[in-house]
């Protein structure tokens, strides 16, 4: 008899790049992905890795109005921790999700966040405060002018 072959559950979740709230430029890139683990604790990766490397959080580069490129010293720096990075002329929404996946693997090691196609998912961005009282903030606001 045939085994069944075990495939661990996969979460699925949106990244969004731009102004994903609507009350700015209104312009926005939704990026498909998963984890190893439910949203919550892609969220709480996302903090924890803030508290590690507050220096390299992508909602800290990248966010004012038609701020659309990366500053060489975040690049340098990014590079130097091991996030994969295109070339400088390739910078834009695509690599700013590469680059929120990375970020997200640094706050849980775990989690497994992989850019993929899937259905219709929940947010890494999120409206108020969750149970801690942090607030989402928005990343690479300034790519879209």
């Amino acid at each position: 008899m045939p085994t069944k072959k075990h495939t661990k559950r996969r979460h699925h979740f949106r990244i969004p790049i731009g102004d994903w709230s609507g009350d700015g430029h209104e312009k926005c890139e939704y990026f498909d992905a998963s984890a190893a683990k439910p949203i919550g604790d892609v969220r709480e990766a996302w903090f924890a890795a803030k508290e590690k490397l507050p220096e390299l959080a992508p909602d800290t580069f990248c966010d004012e109005y038609e701020e659309g490129s990366l500053p060489e010293a975040v690049g340098a720096n990014l590079r130097a921790a091991g996030c994969p990075l295109p070339e400088s002329d390739g910078w834009g929404p695509d690599a700013m999700a590469a680059v929120v996946v990375w970020f997200l693997n640094q706050g849980d090691h775990d989690l497994d966040v992989r850019l993929e196609a899937s259905p219709s998912v929940p947010s890494l961005a999120f409206y108020g405060c969750d149970e801690q009282g942090r607030e989402s903030s928005f990343i690479g606001y300034g790519l879209f002018s």
